[in-house]
């Protein structure tokens, strides 16, 4: 597609169907480049907005006969388990089911098929990625009371922030890594808190891409559900809600400097854009 990397659908189980590779061709793929918001209409105005999963139609040339048994095996199978898989291009995704090819015209090893893909979140998304350490200006530079209290002088934690690309509120990543005792994060003014300890060489995980998942993850991989450990406090907007979607643009981040973390914010858009963007993020440092 123009401006973009090849599109791509990987499969629940990995494996992947290249729709731009030397034995499917999809073209421009104009199906899955339209966007549309739900709403409601008022008097004066809308409600309610959102954005709904949608089907798209896309032309396809299958050039290769078994590659488009092979194709049609990986879409089926994520339809009939109720797996979807994931179209990317450019750095951009978004779940998906492939669940109709009418093919149009046939000639020799050659199929063309229309071919309907269900786009399942209503938007795209691409992950920015930081990574947040302790400080330790106050344990290097800190400054003996001159008597004898059990605590000395100490700078404050440097003023820290995270700059979030896009035009409306996103989901997040968040991999709070251990020892941490009932981590709580601000950031851009909500509180992210969770109700459980991290073992050390294990880490909290919050994703709230899809439906919003917490899981305790020890050293040696073991996994536990701890969705229960998120603090909602008045729900969406209260301040205080771990799932709270994160605002773009500049937003201060500040915590207890007890623990170290990593933060991916998903950028959202209605279609893929026209022109690639760079990532602003850095990667997240290795800790494992």
């Amino acid at each position: 597609m123009p401006g973009s990397s090849q599109l791509t659908y990987t499969g629940s189980t990995g494996e992947t169907v290249e729709l731009d590779g030397p034995l499917t061709y999809v073209g421009t793929a104009l199906g899955i480049r339209g966007r549309a918001w739900t709403y409601s209409l008022g008097r004066r105005g809308i409600s309610g907005q959102y954005r709904a999963a949608r089907e798209a139609t896309l032309t396809a040339d299958f050039l290769d006969l078994a590659e488009c048994d092979r194709a049609r095996g990986v879409f089926d199978r994520d339809v009939a388990s109720g797996s979807p898989g994931t179209l990317s291009s450019g750095g951009w995704s978004q779940r998906a089911y492939v669940v109709k090819s009418e093919p149009s015209d046939r000639y020799h090893g050659w199929v063309r098929a229309s071919v309907t893909v269900l786009l399942l979140d209503g938007a795209w998304s691409t992950p920015h990625t930081a990574s947040f350490e302790p400080s330790t200006l106050a344990s290097d530079y800190g400054k003996a009371y001159e008597y004898g209290y059990p605590y000395d002088y100490g700078p404050p934690a440097p003023a820290r922030s995270v700059e979030v690309p896009g035009t409306v509120p996103g989901p997040f990543r968040l991999v709070i890594w251990g020892r941490a005792v009932q981590p709580s994060i601000t950031i851009g003014g909500n509180v992210y808190a969770f109700d459980t300890s991290v073992p050390a060489g294990g880490y909290l995980l919050v994703d709230t891409l899809h439906e919003p998942v917490v899981e305790l993850v020890t050293a040696d991989g073991i996994r536990t559900d701890a969705f229960d450990a998120a603090r909602r406090g008045g729900g969406l907007g209260s301040g205080s809600y771990a799932f709270e979607p994160i605002a773009p643009g500049s937003q201060l981040v500040s915590w207890d400097d007890s623990f170290g973390f990593d933060l991916t914010t998903y950028e959202l858009e209605g279609e893929i854009p026209w022109q690639p963007r760079a990532s602003s993020y850095s990667t997240p440092l290795a800790r494992r």
